[in-house]
């Protein structure tokens, strides 16, 4: 039953069968009871249920394979073309690292290079070479 039709009266704990299919595939993993009400951050609660090792940040949801992601406060009464039996598609992302974790990588990295070749000019040029202000003061 389409319950997203702006002419009919619906009642708001009125569920519906929906499908979660691998957005790879197409083969089902799930099949859940969803409200009109139901967001897809409470969809991607639902599934972490069924699948303790996911967590929200490595989910995405798709009406079609090629459509883009759900944001995670869209209702699924918003869609327009959802109704009794519709499919969404999951995706897994894989692990997610923070913002924080990339930040201090992209930055520490040329440190510790920089670092290196300063310490080692040695054995990676070959003679002794003598240092230069701008050199010494970079490594200070």
């Amino acid at each position: 039953a389409r319950w997203f039709s702006d002419s009919e009266a619906v009642v708001s704990t009125q569920s519906t069968g929906v499908d979660i299919a691998d957005g790879r595939s197409g083969k089902t993993l799930l099949c859940l009871e969803l409200t009109k009400e139901t967001t897809i951050l409470d969809l991607k609660k639902m599934h972490i249920k069924e699948k303790p090792y996911l967590y929200p940040t490595r989910m995405t949801y798709k009406v079609s394979l090629k459509e883009k992601a759900l944001p995670e406060e869209t209702k699924i009464g918003d869609l327009d073309t959802f109704c009794d039996g519709s499919v969404l598609y999951f995706k897994d992302l894989g692990p997610q690292i923070g913002w924080s974790t990339v930040f201090f990588a992209e930055y520490i990295g040329p440190i510790f290079a920089y670092l290196t070749f300063y310490l080692a000019r040695g054995y990676i040029y070959g003679a002794t070479t003598p240092t230069t202000t701008i050199q010494n003061i970079a490594c200070a």
